[in-house]
């Protein structure tokens, strides 16, 4: 027989997506009010239902699965806000920048690794410099 414990009424998972959606609208409406962005507000949800805070979700990987979803409407909500216009004329210079900080960091690390310390080929100093700049994210 199993003890009163084990017994649940609501899938966990139906479970853990309702307190998260409860507690998400509940602090978007606290952080509307006290004029604080509501991102600063979903983390401290996420910290505090998750497995560092009360341990109150269990079944993140679904959740994972829910978040990636929110981030492609969130995308996709972008995308009707923005037009070609906008999106072209700014990614000249930010093309060109993200290009320049790629070949600056690139040479600044070749020419570390070019100790003779390190003893390194060319070819491997050039990998390790590009491995270790920064690319600028999608």
């Amino acid at each position: 027989m199993r003890g009163m414990a084990e017994v649940s009424l609501v899938d966990p998972t139906k479970r853990d997506t309702l307190l998260l959606l409860f507690f998400s609208s509940l602090v978007s409406i606290l952080m509307h009010k006290l004029r604080i962005s509501r991102e600063i507000g979903f983390m401290l949800v996420g910290m505090a239902l998750g497995p560092h805070g009360f341990r109150t979700l269990g079944q993140l990987h679904t959740l994972e699965s829910l978040a990636e979803i929110g981030v492609e409407f969130f995308l996709f909500e972008m995308g009707l806000e923005l037009s070609f216009e906008t999106l072209f004329g700014s990614m000249r210079g930010d093309v060109l920048l993200g290009m320049w900080q790629f070949i600056i960091t690139t040479l600044i690390v070749m020419a570390i690794a070019g100790i003779p310390a390190f003893g390194l080929p060319p070819a491997a100093r050039l990998v390790i410099g590009g491995g270790v700049a920064p690319s600028p994210p999608a």
